[in-house]
């Protein structure tokens, strides 16, 4: 059965296939010089009166954030959420808690300060080893 172009796998050259769909599957954690990144969750509640202005988040504060941690941001994103308990998350790979503790430190003041000019609810930070 013919699924479709196959696409490489990005750690071992193998192809995988979903329900006839090609998806790029690692095989091993993400890791940056050897070390295991880390993953920076942003969750922003959804309340009655929450506001949120997500063209301001995308073109300011995380470039604010990303540049903050300099070489160490590998990725970041942001996502708006349509229901549920959230209004918007966003995201950033980093290289090491350490990188994130010590961009924090510096510029950590500057970066919560600017929260309520894209919303009026105080996010919650999720923070994790990427495993794939």
């Amino acid at each position: 059965m013919d699924v479709g172009p196959r696409l490489p796998d990005r750690q071992s050259g193998a192809n995988r296939h979903l329900a006839g769909l090609t998806a790029f599957v690692a095989s091993a954690p993400v890791t940056w010089h050897n070390q295991p990144m880390i993953s920076v969750h942003i969750l922003y509640p959804k309340t009655d009166d929450s506001t949120f202005d997500m063209d301001y988040y995308c073109s300011t504060h995380m470039p604010m954030l990303a540049d903050a941690l300099g070489d160490a941001c590998k990725g970041w994103g942001a996502s708006a959420v349509g229901a549920g308990a959230w209004e918007a998350i966003g995201w950033a790979h980093v290289e090491s808690q350490e990188a994130l503790d010590a961009a924090l430190k510096e510029h950590g003041a500057a970066i919560m300060g600017d929260v309520p000019n894209y919303t009026n609810v105080q996010p919650a930070m999720v923070i994790g080893q990427v495993a794939r």
